[in-house]
């Protein structure tokens, strides 16, 4: 077997949601948050996250789809909807 050599490493990045089991799912599209949502390509590149004041979060091109479709509330609680700061 011939001998090989690494002279160069490109290191890539991967994010996973810690949380409790409750927190692990988008309940919009019902994918894991550690995974890409309907409309993306590249989980945590494409679309990361979107936390609310309410403590609910979901992907954001979820959220941003409700949004547009909605009123301005979080889909869970039904409160107010704004991104957490």
């Amino acid at each position: 077997m011939p001998k090989v050599t690494v002279k160069k490493i490109h290191a890539v990045a991967k994010w996973r949601w810690v949380g409790s089991s409750s927190d692990t799912v988008c309940v919009i599209c019902n994918n894991a948050l550690e995974n890409t949502c309907p409309i993306c390509f590249r989980p945590g590149i494409d679309c990361s996250p979107a936390f609310g004041q309410c403590g609910h979060h979901f992907h954001l091109h979820c959220m941003e789809k409700w949004m547009s479709e909605n009123k301005l509330t979080c889909p869970c609680c039904r409160a107010e909807w704004s991104y957490k700061t």
